[in-house]
């Protein structure tokens, strides 16, 4: 074995002993009057004498010797390349002078890298065998926020999936959390993602997955250390090692530097205001109704979670009708009520809640039967006719050669009530006619009526 080949074998057991030991990776990113104000530290704040410099960056190998300081390639570079170029520019970024045995992917975005240049990556990291643990991946505030924004309940779609597999492939992934502008992600996006990838990350993996925050622009480096602090999973990938960009001062740095001092105090203190609450989904629960409902029945939909709440019936033909929106700010039973001018069949109703990038949606069928809205029995010169409430009825009597002859409109509500046919008819068997309209649809009933 080459020299150089043992050196880089070695730096690579050196590495994966260091995850997996009390010694985190702490990488800084930035300028040289932060960088040095980190690494020095003051007489109250002790320095990380052991950090790693990510290149490129100004020579300063008493605060960073040659095997902590990391080489570079680009990740927009690389997602253009097939799996063996990009394994050769890795390597080739080991061989640039003033650089170790770490090398830089900055940055993974999710808008370059789509099934193929991820299954790309994946390859790559196959090639370079053992070394691909000395790969950092460093994952755009876009790429952290697709894949830890998904409902954790429900798998990533294939696209992210295999980005996530390619970037687990490598030694260690920093996901930074800050927007374009380097403002910082506020305190319900740091733990939603963080707690998203925490998730989705390969079991047993969690010391090679890490944060990276930036400078303060909107925010203070203490107030980032909160946000950062307000999850199980911040203070879970904190204990990885972090990595800081772009810090624009010298006392920039040393805020930063007593943010993670002061968590390495007390790695599981929850910071002032207590956790986040990160959305969890469900709160949705919606009980079967009645073997069979009648329309303008009553149904309680339970919404325990802030959200905006959906509900739609379903009809047979598969069209939709709009219930009920509501905005949900706190737990309610929620009653909607079936449209009282449904016809007999089956139906569903279904409910969607929004809220927090989260969506539930739940789902019953309803069979719908509708009482009569009119009844008519025959007797003798006479029918006895009931009607429905909110509904109309025409009674006509069929007098043959398709003419016909009203007897009576009324509304409902109607128990029983005599109606007897008009005076002066010849004696016969005539078909009286009761039609309905109103909240109980079109109806239509007949009765044989005698007439002596």
């Amino acid at each position: 074995m080459s020299p150089r080949a043992l050196l880089l074998a070695l730096g690579c057991a050196l590495i994966a002993s260091t995850a997996s030991a009390a010694e985190p990776l702490v990488l800084v990113y930035t300028p040289g009057p932060a960088a040095e104000a980190i690494v020095d530290g003051t007489d109250a704040i002790p320095g990380l004498t052991g950090a790693y410099r990510q290149a490129p960056a100004a020579e300063d190998f008493a605060r960073f010797p040659l095997e902590r300081r990391v080489g570079k390639v680009s990740g927009v570079a690389l997602s253009s390349l097939t799996p063996e170029r990009m394994a050769a520019e890795i390597r080739a970024a080991w061989d640039e002078p003033g650089v170790g045995d770490l090398v830089g992917v900055d940055e993974i975005r999710a808008a370059q890298y789509g099934p193929a240049q991820s299954r790309n990556l994946a390859r790559a990291m196959e090639l370079l065998g053992p070394d691909a643990q000395r790969v950092i991946f460093y994952a755009a505030p876009s790429t952290v926020q697709q894949i830890g924004r998904v409902d954790r309940r429900l798998p990533l779609e294939p696209r992210l999936a295999l980005l996530r597999d390619a970037l687990a492939a490598g030694g260690h992934t920093y996901l930074q959390l800050y927007h374009g502008d380097y403002s910082p992600f506020d305190r319900s996006e740091m733990a939603r993602e963080l707690t998203g990838w925490v998730a989705r990350w390969p079991e047993g993996e969690l010391h090679r997955l890490h944060v990276v925050t930036g400078r303060e622009t909107g925010a203070t480096q203490a107030e980032i250390w909160n946000r950062l602090r307000a999850s199980a999973a911040g203070r879970t990938l904190l204990a990885s090692g972090p990595a800081v960009y772009g810090l624009q001062s010298a006392g920039e740095g040393t805020r930063w530097l007593a943010g993670y001092r002061g968590w390495l105090q007390r790695p599981d203190a929850v910071p002032p205001g207590g956790d986040e609450k990160v959305p969890e989904g469900g709160g949705l629960v919606f009980p079967e109704p009645e073997s069979v409902v009648t329309p303008g029945s009553p149904m309680v939909i339970r919404l325990g979670r802030e959200g905006r709440a959906v509900v739609q019936l379903i009809l047979p033909d598969g069209r939709s009708r709009g219930l009920r929106a509501i905005a949900v700010t706190d737990p309610v039973d929620l009653t909607v009520r079936l449209p009282r001018d449904l016809v007999s069949g089956r139906y569903r109703v279904r409910v969607t809640l929004l809220g927090d990038g989260l969506r539930d949606v739940a789902q019953v069928p309803v069979n719908v039967r509708r009482a009569p809205a009119v009844r008519m029995v025959a007797r003798p010169g006479a029918v006895v006719l009931g009607v429905a409430r909110g509904n109309r009825v025409v009674v006509r009597l069929q007098l043959g050669n398709g003419a016909s002859r009203q007897v009576i409109a009324v509304r409902g509500p109607i128990r029983a009530r005599r109606v007897p046919m008009p005076a002066g008819l010849a004696p016969a068997t005539y078909t009286v006619v009761a039609t309905s309209a109103g909240i109980g649809g079109r109806q239509r009933v007949t009765a044989r009526v005698v007439v002596r």
